[in-house]
């Protein structure tokens, strides 16, 4: 999430902030319609993609999900050209807790914290299970090397147990990140994450078998795909500790 203060025609109020993100605003003669600026989109060198919030600057694609009043009804937004839904469970958390991180004299970016996009890719998942392998691959990568260089992930193990044996390190990353999406979610989005862990009963699972052959090891398949389910475990069983607390 990148921070602009522009006002409610799209237009900057700081002329030193010369890039500029398609601004996106409820019009208020047709609440819950989504607007853009198309000016402001254009002078900043942006082009559309072929859903309504995704765009392209060069070779980066940026994707504007509009949240707020009016715009959101039962955790779901429907896009009203298309009439498709999504869901904005986790948007809240994002929101909540994301850092404001500058990275210029007039430009700051919201840098959301890794356990909230976590928590938004597992849900963006099943949205759209078939079409967000990605981000199941993006998952897989942070149970493997959340907080690797710090010292949780040497000192968490010295105390948890799973399955009657101690938490293996190369497994603590999973498990922290399950602790810290549970601090950071709500009831909802908690149970979001256990349908998700619900479906992904063993090695064989669905989501396991995506993930496997979007990784193409073929010749370490059956290996991978056992520690892979075990990730998704050792984060299910960190997701319930951090829910205890």
């Amino acid at each position: 999430m990148l921070s602009f203060n522009i006002d409610e025609h799209g237009n900057p109020m700081n002329e030193s902030v010369y890039v500029h993100i398609k601004s996106m605003f409820i019009d208020n003669e047709h609440p819950g319609i989504v607007n853009t600026c198309e000016g402001a989109q254009r002078q900043a060198g942006f082009r559309e993609s072929g859903a309504l919030y995704q765009f392209h600057l060069g070779e980066a694609r940026f994707d504007l999900l509009p949240f707020g009043p009016g715009l959101v009804t039962d955790d779901r937004l429907t896009w009203p050209d298309s009439g498709r839904a999504m869901s904005t469970l986790g948007f809240t958390e994002a929101f909540e807790h994301a850092e404001v991180v500058p990275v210029a004299e007039d430009l700051s970016v919201s840098v959301v914290p890794i356990p909230c996009l976590v928590l938004l890719k597992i849900i963006a998942y099943q949205d759209r299970p078939s079409e967000r392998v990605r981000d199941l691959r993006d998952i897989v990568d942070h149970f493997e090397h959340y907080q690797e260089d710090g010292e949780r992930r040497f000192e968490i193990g010295i105390d948890v147990t799973i399955d009657g044996e101690s938490l293996e390190y190369e497994y603590a990353s999973a498990y922290l990140l399950g602790l810290d999406v549970a601090a950071i979610s709500t009831n909802k989005s908690v149970a979001a994450v256990r349908r998700l862990l619900g479906i992904i009963a063993d090695e064989y699972a669905a989501p396991i078998r995506q993930i496997l052959s979007a990784e193409r090891r073929i010749e370490t398949a059956e290996a991978r795909g056992q520690y892979v389910f075990k990730l998704f475990r050792v984060f299910g069983h960190g997701l319930e500790a951090g829910r205890r607390r």
